[in-house]
């Protein structure tokens, strides 16, 4: 999570950004932030590393219906958050 940087917007503009789902005029407002921005730019940043990481995970993608599943071939450690 960023500071709070009194952004005009929420950090779901900024993932729209990312993903290139935003209309023509909030792309320019988000982009003319990011300029002038280092928190939002480094959470930009955050979340592109966070996507490369989990586009080359390993862990088994749950397919509509057989989410449990998929949740019973993690291993023990990660179902329960690491511990």
């Amino acid at each position: 999570m960023s500071e709070d940087c009194g952004r005009p917007f929420t950090e779901t503009l900024i993932t729209g950004y990312l993903d290139g789902f935003l209309c023509p005029s909030d792309r320019r407002r988000v982009r003319h932030h990011l300029r002038r921005c280092l928190p939002c730019r480094r959470l930009l940043d955050d979340l592109r590393n966070l996507r490369i990481v989990m586009l080359h995970s390993s862990l088994p993608k749950p397919n509509a219906g057989n989410e449990h599943e998929t949740i019973q071939e993690y291993p023990r450690d990660l179902q329960q958050g690491g511990r």
